[in-house]
């Protein structure tokens, strides 16, 4: 099992991270302090690039809106991306949860969303 790998990109208003591998019951809480540490407080938030993803299970769903309310509750947003052939796009399809989260197609339309 390929366990998910971050790689993190500081933007002006934002950290951007694209992750790869998997995310799951197994590594969402090495994650979540990985992510969580990395964002500034005078930031935006956070952009989760979940593109190259490989697998995306509950667990992982259930990280994308803990890590939503926690930055929430610092005054940051999470943004999302997740194009329509990727696996984290189907995951969150078939969760039923694609629409609520509000995920991208790309990184700049999340930072844009971020923005407004």
């Amino acid at each position: 099992m390929d366990l998910a790998d971050v790689q993190f990109e500081d933007r002006p208003t934002a950290l951007v991270a694209h992750l790869t591998g998997e995310v799951d019951l197994t590594n969402v809480q090495e994650l979540r302090y990985a992510l969580l540490d990395r964002v500034r407080h005078d930031s935006a938030g956070l952009v989760l690039d979940l593109a190259a993803l490989e697998y995306l299970d509950s667990a992982g769903i259930y990280l994308l809106y803990d890590l939503a309310n926690l930055l929430q509750a610092r005054g940051q947003y999470l943004g999302l991306v997740a194009p329509p052939r990727c696996v984290a796009y189907g995951a969150l399809h078939h969760a039923g949860v694609l629409d609520q989260l509000q995920a991208r197609e790309t990184v700049e339309e999340a930072l844009a969303a971020l923005d407004d």
